[in-house]
């Protein structure tokens, strides 16, 4: 989901669950993190390195892009 269209879409958010969000390095989704917050969402994560440093620490095998 593209970031400009987060608060557009708050309502098909789920409010009782995990919120996880991951982006290519990180930014965007912390980002977007803070946004869900401010708009009261209580359990929402960033991926902290986004899917980059996922691949590099956890799993090598995904593709590089």
């Amino acid at each position: 989901m593209p970031l400009a269209t987060i608060g557009a879409a708050l309502d098909t958010f789920p409010r009782d669950r995990t919120i996880v969000l991951y982006c290519k390095a990180g930014a965007r989704s912390a980002t977007a993190a803070r946004q869900l917050l401010a708009e009261g969402f209580t359990d929402v994560w960033s991926l902290n390195g986004g899917i980059v440093r996922w691949r590099n620490e956890v799993d090598p095998t995904l593709p590089a892009y």
